[in-house]
């Protein structure tokens, strides 16, 4: 069990780094789409300056504007110089510069927000740039969607999360978002053509141009009444020279009146032209701007997860490495021990029944009980068994000695096993690859990592299942092997002595069969119960092996009519199979 501690200070690390994550996907995502965002605005803009008429005649409004302005604050400036000398031209001096001065007074107000750009170029940038932002949402919009259907439409990005998108995103995005953005840059382009082309509806560009107008109408008033009357001033004064500088004044007047009546013709002649046609961008030229778009940097994700994850692994396994080698190596000795008591048991009755079984001679036998011949059988029997006994107490001691060496061998190297870093290693990759690719629920967390000492548990089964095989061999190849080779005996050897008029040799059987008895008591306390079908019984082949099939009047088919020699089993666990006749 992992501390309560641990397991949460891990599930806040992951849901601190999941969090993060998705954050993460979402920037790499939005990467992508800004980079399509400045690839469509920036087409934009230099389609605007391709088609609309920026940096061209409308400006000029404002320019000519400016230039008469500077004029009238010439004028001024030099109107304030002239002196009272003559008290009517300085009167009618003073009037045309007061109007100049409002004229001024009234251009600074109307500009006052540019800052000294021209406001008709501002104007148009920002109409611009409404188209700019337009398209720019729309395309944002277009990420938002991509992000909500990222679930049902790309499980694949989410799963990969922690890791870079993948090889091409970029291109493949804009393969399937470039009709649609198309769509947005044509809408936003006309919307940006028409207010740019269209002079009369834009603030600036009417504003100015009817100040423009109204220049031409109040310094043509200004020529008509105000510079005539001070032309006449000026003419009847006793010395006409005095007044040069009021000549000059007046020379600028007159020159400005006469550009400012050109440049109205002008503009006004450009409020009547029509706006210039053009060929829509085509969507293979228009996606042309999108071949440069890359993969967005894989993220950085920090944060304790993988370092606490890497940590409860290790734990995780130096303690399985305990506790599942430990118990391997009880279960180890269980078995050993388990295994040669039970065989020395068999041993000591083997050893128990050869004491027990007289030596006897023909001349031991009473006169005239069997005859000599028969008697001399018997006795050859009877030695036989003996041998034979002797012979399997001492191989199955023999063979008690081997299995118990293998057992040892196999502890010993159970003893050497190691957890490596390697080990360790595998197992926390295994661990993250898992945990990224399908994280459990917290509830599920301590299972999930216990699913990663498998390793371990594996090895301590391996040396398990080497014991129960040796076990299972052992009991079978070896220590059931002469039990069955006993039966043998009883079945042939000893019925026949059983069967003797000589009184010694039918007692001698009684100890031969019970030890008999006494072996499948010692085996069933052990568990492993004999497998002797009783005649008629169906066969079964998990449980029987048919040495003989015969036809007996009785018997149906499949039916068994004797058994050779009884098969043994271990639980569910068949070890050997009783060999029987079965009928056809």
């Amino acid at each position: 069990m992992l501390a309560n501690d641990n397991l949460q200070n891990l599930w806040a690390a992951w849901t601190d780094l999941d969090d993060a994550a998705g954050d993460a996907i979402t920037q790499q995502i939005y990467e992508v789409f800004t980079q399509l965002k400045q690839a469509a605005v920036a087409e934009l803009e230099r389609s605007a300056a391709r088609f609309a008429r920026l940096g061209t005649g409308d400006e000029h409004v404002y320019d000519s504007l400016s230039k008469l302005m500077d004029v009238y604050r010439q004028v001024v400036a030099m109107g304030s110089a002239v002196g009272e000398e003559d008290a009517g031209v300085h009167g009618l001096m003073a009037g045309i510069c007061e109007v100049l001065d409002w004229r001024l007074k009234e251009f600074d107000d109307a500009t006052a927000y540019a800052n000294g750009q021209n406001p008709i170029t501002l104007e148009k940038a920002d109409i611009v740039s409404r188209a700019k932002l337009d398209l720019f949402m729309q395309v944002y919009d277009m990420y938002e969607a991509f992000i909500e259907k990222l679930p049902q439409e790309h499980p694949d990005i989410l799963q990969a999360k922690f890791d870079a998108l993948p090889t091409g995103f970029g291109h493949v995005v804009a393969a399937e978002y470039l009709p649609q953005i198309y769509a947005a840059f044509q809408e936003a382009l006309r919307f940006c053509l028409t207010a740019l082309d269209d002079l009369h509806s834009r603030q600036a560009t009417a504003l100015f141009t009817e100040f423009m107008a109204r220049e031409w109408e109040a310094l043509g008033n200004i020529m008509t009444v105000q510079v005539r009357a001070l032309e006449a001033a000026t003419a009847g004064a006793e010395n006409p020279d005095a007044f040069a500088q009021v000549q000059n004044i007046l020379n600028v007047l007159r020159e400005a009146y006469q550009q400012l009546g050109p440049a109205l013709d002008g503009l006004q002649q450009l409020l009547h032209t029509p706006p210039q046609t053009h060929e829509a961008i085509t969507f293979e030229a228009f996606a042309a701007a999108f071949d440069d778009i890359k993969d967005p940097a894989p993220p950085q994700l920090g944060g304790d997860f993988f370092t606490l994850l890497n940590d409860e692994i290790t734990l995780l396994l130096q303690q399985m490495q305990t506790t599942a080698f430990g118990k391997t190596e009880t279960a180890l000795r269980e078995t050993t021990i388990h295994d040669t008591v039970l065989a020395a048991e068999v041993v000591h009755v083997f050893s128990n029944v050869k004491k027990a079984l007289p030596v006897l001679e023909v001349q031991d036998m009473p006169e005239g009980v069997i005859p000599a011949k028969d008697a001399l059988q018997d006795v050859s029997i009877l030695q036989g068994i003996r041998e034979t006994i002797d012979i399997k107490a001492d191989s199955l001691g023999d063979s008690i000695h081997t299995f118990d060496e293998d057992c040892q061998h196999l502890l010993v190297a159970l003893a050497e096993e190691e957890l490596t870093d390697a080990d360790v290693q595998k197992a926390q990759k295994a661990a993250r690859t898992a945990w990224l690719a399908s994280p459990p629920t917290y509830i599920a967390m301590e299972e999930f990592l216990f699913s990663y000492t498998d390793s371990v548990k594996k090895r301590a089964n391996a040396y398990v299942e080497k014991a129960e095989k040796l076990s299972f061999r052992f009991k079978k190849e070896v220590l059931l092997y002469e039990v069955c080779t006993y039966e043998e005996i009883l079945t042939h050897s000893a019925l026949r002595l059983k069967a003797s008029p000589w009184p010694a040799m039918a007692a001698a059987t009684v100890d031969l069969f019970a030890a008999y008895d006494r072996l499948q008591t010692i085996l069933g306390i052990n568990h492993i119960m004999a497998i002797h079908p009783a005649p008629h019984e169906p066969f079964n082949a998990f449980e029987h092996e048919v040495l003989m099939a015969e036809k007996q009047e009785g018997f149906a088919t499949g039916e068994i009519i004797k058994v050779l020699n009884t098969g043994y089993k271990q639980g569910d666990k068949v070890i050997l199979r009783a060999n029987v006749i079965a009928a056809r």
